[in-house]
């Protein structure tokens, strides 16, 4: 059992602002390339030997809240806003180099993200930060380095006799454009920062994950509750941060010499707030047999979704919402969770399955706008002559029809009716009249 606790990979950053003594304006060089106002930034590119993208993009996170996958085997990082967090350039790049130690890697550092990654593929780990350097240090690069963007176009521009960067650099761009076309032209562009380079940020899976080890073994539920409550506040304040909620909880108890328990709690929608989640836990303890004292403590989140605005529904008043939730959710710590069960709309034309019991809050189908029974029989009843006779349409006809796909057809027409005193929802068939609900 670990001893120190673990948790997702995903610590904030704040925003620090970039140094402004390593950048200047940005001036034309006569009859030359020049940067552009996309090159005000700093990035670092790592390239890595047989990497794991998704575990390296983890552990780049640390040092930047924006890193980017260039697949198969780069990495990118903005890291201007953390230079100051991290003690500056050098000492930044030398705490991710110790991060990536057990691999191989090279690294670049640029104003734009194509020309770190061109320093990275040409290993060289000098950091280039003035933009107004960037044509000078790209020159002599080789210009075998563009096959990685434009496989096709290098052997076109080597039988014209190119070799450097710096030679396609002073090219003039309309005869490029008319003779390679304008993928090349853009990324000249983007190596200069005179266009903008757009990437999708990663993000750290949604997941959550935290230890906790106890002094000494505990074994009874009063016992046990500071310790989990304790969890539970950090577990509420990382849902917060990164506005998420969580349709539940695993609980791992571990033991000397003995397996593992759990308990596992599912929340009947989404929620955050560690109160409620540590009295839900407190009544399903009260139930749970330990095998053996406790000696550390494990939470998982489960179903980490987006935090939704909270509205109030038709089952209870205006602003109760929560303490009509947390009612269903004691009866069911209480009682078991299959004693609470919820209604949710199906998407389909069919009344008879246009509905379905769940044990928890899930997307549900937009109800239709036309009128619908609170009660809905199990089967049409078939009505006699005197209730027909009896009977006032108090709507137009709503044509229900089946698809081909259905194994029962279905065509019913079906009203607002009213018998007696009593308001029904019928629909007429080819066999005849039938009642289906009541309003």
């Amino acid at each position: 059992m670990p001893r120190t606790a673990s948790a997702p990979l995903s610590r904030p950053l704040p925003d620090a602002a970039p140094a402004t003594t390593d950048t200047v304006p940005h001036r034309r060089q006569q009859g030359g390339p020049h940067a552009g106002p996309h090159a005000d930034g700093l990035w670092l590119a790592l390239h890595l030997v047989e990497p794991d993208l998704q575990q390296a993009a983890a552990t780049l996170y640390q040092f930047s809240p924006r890193v980017c996958l260039q697949a198969p085997d780069m990495l990118l990082a903005e890291i201007s806003g953390s230079l100051q967090l991290f003690g500056g350039l050098a000492s930044l790049r030398q705490q991710v180099a110790a991060a990536f130690a057990e691999q191989d890697l090279q690294i670049g550092i640029a104003p734009t993200p194509l020309a770190a990654r061109l320093l990275a593929l040409n290993n060289d780990p000098r950091p280039l930060r003035r933009a107004g350097d960037l044509a000078s240090r790209l020159e002599p690069l080789p210009l075998a380095l563009l096959v990685a963007d434009l496989p096709k176009l290098y052997p076109r521009l080597a039988r014209l006799g190119l070799r450097q960067l710096g030679e396609l650099l002073r090219l003039p761009r309309a005869g490029l454009r008319k003779r390679f076309g304008r993928p090349l032209v853009e990324w000249i562009e983007r190596l200069l920062g005179q266009r903008p380079e757009p990437h999708a940020p990663w993000r750290p899976p949604r997941r959550y994950q935290a230890d906790r080890d106890l002094d000494d073994p505990l074994s009874g539920s009063g016992e046990l509750l500071p310790a989990i409550t304790l969890m539970l506040e950090a577990f509420c304040r990382w849902l917060r941060y990164h506005e998420l909620r969580a349709e539940g909880l695993t609980l791992r108890f571990f033991h000397h010499h003995r397996p593992a328990s759990a308990l596992t709690l599912r929340l009947l929608r989404p929620g955050g707030d560690a109160s409620r989640m540590a009295t839900l836990l407190a009544l399903h303890l009260e139930r749970l047999q330990l095998p053996a004292p406790v000696t550390a403590l494990r939470l998982e989140g489960i179903g980490l979704v987006e935090k939704r605005a909270d509205s109030a529904g038709w089952w209870h008043p205006e602003g109760d919402a929560e303490d009509w939730w947390m009612t269903l959710e004691s009866i069911r710590a209480r009682l078991g969770d299959d004693c609470v069960r919820l209604l949710q709309c199906v998407d389909t034309h069919h009344p008879e399955l246009a509905w379905r019991q769940s044990g928890y809050q899930q997307d549900s189908a937009q109800p239709t706008d036309n009128p619908r029974p609170l009660w809905l029989l199990p089967r049409a009843r078939l009505l006699g002559a005197r209730d027909i006779q009896n009977m006032t349409l108090l709507s137009r006809p709503e044509r229900i029809a089946g698809g081909w796909w259905d194994v029962k057809p279905l065509r019913r027409d079906y009203f607002v009716a009213r018998i007696g005193t009593q308001k029904l929802w019928v629909f007429k068939s080819v066999e005849g009249w039938y009642e289906h609900g009541f309003f």
